[in-house]
């Protein structure tokens, strides 16, 4: 991206000339690193419950692809720091047809396999997800819609986000 004359200019480049499939459903924009750049997380789900889907992130700036992991996620997720470690997590939920809904948890080494928690299973479609103080205690808790069981939920992130389900 340049500017001339006040204008923005972008210049298209590819990621991934193959991504990891073709049911691509989550797109996010952080540093999963923590090396000061920008990284990209893609994650898929199959059409079919029976094969999984992929979590990767993409490493700037030579967009090396590594593998969070195999899992079906609905469109949405968010990069959060769910266990207060200063490494970004993933959080995502399963399509219209599964309950459950994640936070991948990223280790020191995010090359390494990233461990998979359910915070919940009580609803279906896990569409969209944010972060925010939504209750003024200083605290950030996290906004889920869900779009098959038609509600609007937000779970406290407890002190040990391992522990499941969330309240």
């Amino acid at each position: 991206m340049t500017a001339q004359s006040g204008r923005v200019k972008f210049r298209h480049s590819f990621i991934d000339p193959k991504t990891i499939g073709t049911c691509n459903t989550i797109c996010l924009v952080g540093d999963v690193n923590n090396d000061g750049f920008l990284d990209v997380v893609i994650g898929s789900y199959s059409e079919t419950p029976i094969d999984e889907g992929y979590l990767v992130w993409y490493e700037y700036p030579n967009w090396k692809r590594h593998l969070v992991a195999r899992a079906n996620l609905e469109a949405g997720g968010v990069l959060v720091d769910v266990n207060r470690d200063g490494r970004l997590d993933v959080v995502a939920g399963q399509p219209y047809y599964e309950r459950e809904l994640y936070w991948f948890e990223n280790p020191p080494n995010p090359t390494d396999n990233w461990v998979r928690h359910i915070i919940d299973n009580s609803f279906q479609k896990y569409h969209d997800q944010a972060v925010g103080d939504l209750d003024n205690d200083g605290e950030d808790e996290m906004v889920v819609a869900s779009q098959v069981s038609r509600v609007l939920v937000y779970y406290d992130i407890p002190p040990d986000p391992t522990v499941s389900p969330w309240p």
